[in-house]
């Protein structure tokens, strides 16, 4: 009976052996794969930009999105059908100005950097910034910009805020806490929804 137990498991080494490998399967479904979906388009077919990677939370909602700016720098937009934005939100003193009226130079604080030559922050006109709003502002930074902090008494005297518009802060203003971790400085290049016509695509 020993030498039957030992002759059948030689004899089903081989089988092991021959086990396939377990597969490792993509996270997620075929059709949003980076090899199938490439290209962001407005609705007159002019292409937008580049697709950087696919935001899926249960459906498609949104792409990260490789725009080219006039000199070829790029900065990276979140584009969905109705709306482009970025990352960093107007309100709460994240997109402010030294002037009353959000006119100038923007400066906006921020944490985590885009990975991209220019950083960028969209001001959505009208609204929050999905589908009722008339206007998408584009600012940007110089190129390769290292943060900063304002200078040492630099007062601001208005923000964008969550309602699509400028808000004035009341007298004597809001002043940068020079502790924070700073920001960059961004000039308005254009308005993204004169340029191109909504709704957006991916083909």
């Amino acid at each position: 009976m020993r030498l039957f137990r030992v002759a059948l498991i030689f004899a089903s080494l081989p089988l092991f052996a021959q086990a396939p490998k377990s597969e490792v399967r993509p996270t997620q479904p075929p059709g949003l794969m980076r090899c199938c979906v490439t290209k962001v388009y407005d609705a007159a077919g002019k292409e937008f930009g580049d697709v950087l990677v696919y935001e899926v939370d249960r459906q498609l909602e949104y792409v990260m999105m490789r725009y080219k700016l006039k000199d070829g720098d790029t900065v990276a937009l979140r584009v969905s059908y109705e709306y482009a934005l970025t990352n960093t939100m107007p309100g709460g003193s994240m997109v402010i100005f030294t002037s009353s009226d959000c006119s100038g130079d923007a400066f906006v604080p921020m944490g985590r950097p885009q990975p991209t030559v220019r950083q960028a922050v969209i001001l959505p006109v009208g609204s929050p910034g999905f589908f009722d709003t008339t206007g998408a502002l584009l600012y940007v930074s110089k190129h390769l910009a290292l943060r900063e902090v304002p200078v040492p008494g630099t007062v601001f005297h208005s923000q964008w805020g969550e309602t699509g518009s400028c808000v004035p802060y009341p007298a004597p203003g809001y002043t940068y806490a020079s502790a924070t971790f700073g920001g960059y400085w961004m000039k308005k290049v254009e308005n993204l929804y004169v340029k191109f016509k909504r709704p957006f695509y991916f083909k």
